[in-house]
């Protein structure tokens, strides 16, 4: 079960990295939006990981709410964008 955990973590770290390489050099403001909600989803992933890991489940709630916040903060940003860059 630690030989899958690792896994999937260090699974988690490789996606954050290319995510973060896409944040960072993004050509286009929409890539960059798309890229800061991808890495809001894999800190969750690897908060359910850790959880599972260690057989919690208080934190899911908590895991629910800023998933939600991700995708609101990511549905506000697009509206904010201006219409020529649309």
């Amino acid at each position: 079960m630690t030989a899958l955990m690792v896994t999937a973590a260090s699974a988690l770290v490789v996606a954050a990295a290319l995510v973060l390489v896409r944040l960072l050099i993004g050509p286009s403001l929409h890539d960059r939006l798309v890229a800061l909600d991808t890495l809001v989803v894999l800190m969750v992933c690897g908060v359910v990981v850790r959880s599972a890991h260690l057989g919690e489940v208080h934190a899911l709630v908590l895991l629910v709410l800023v998933a939600l916040v991700g995708v609101l903060s990511t549905l506000t940003a697009v509206r904010l964008i201006p219409e020529e860059e649309q």
